[in-house]
């Protein structure tokens, strides 16, 4: 009987366990990340330069506004353990990151106003998605 209960806690113990890892790599909303205002300067262009920081399975900021036509400078940076993309299926953009490599990009918003997002291609599945809104 004390056999018993012993082999049925330790069987509760590797559930919780299982479940506390699915729920971290599946992005339940407790480690979901917060959304911050992106550190933002100006190129000597005069575009507004944005930080975007592709981390392990997530983006920091994961959402960016634009205002219609708005032209700025991406600067992407892979702080993460693995090669990312940032990729816009909308806007044509494909970019590849190794880990630590920077890679500047500028883009031009569209003219309307609109959602478009952001994701890396091998991470999607694991909630590796942004945001840019187009707000005018």
């Amino acid at each position: 009987m004390r056999t018993r209960l012993l082999v049925l806690a330790i069987v509760a113990v590797l559930i919780i366990i299982a479940l506390g890892i699915y729920l971290i790599y599946q992005g339940a909303p407790m480690y979901q990340q917060v959304y911050r205002t992106p550190q933002t300067q100006t190129t000597a262009l005069g575009l507004r330069q944005i930080e975007l920081r592709l981390r392990d399975y997530s983006f920091d900021p994961n959402t960016i506004v634009l205002k219609p036509g708005e032209r700025v400078s991406i600067i992407l940076v892979n702080e993460g353990r693995y090669s990312h993309t940032f990729t816009i299926d909308a806007l044509g953009i494909d970019i590849s990151l190794s880990p630590g490599v920077r890679k500047t990009i500028d883009i031009t918003a569209p003219s309307s106003p609109g959602s478009y997002t952001f994701y890396c291609k091998p991470h999607r599945g694991l909630g590796m998605t942004g945001n840019i809104s187009v707000i005018g």
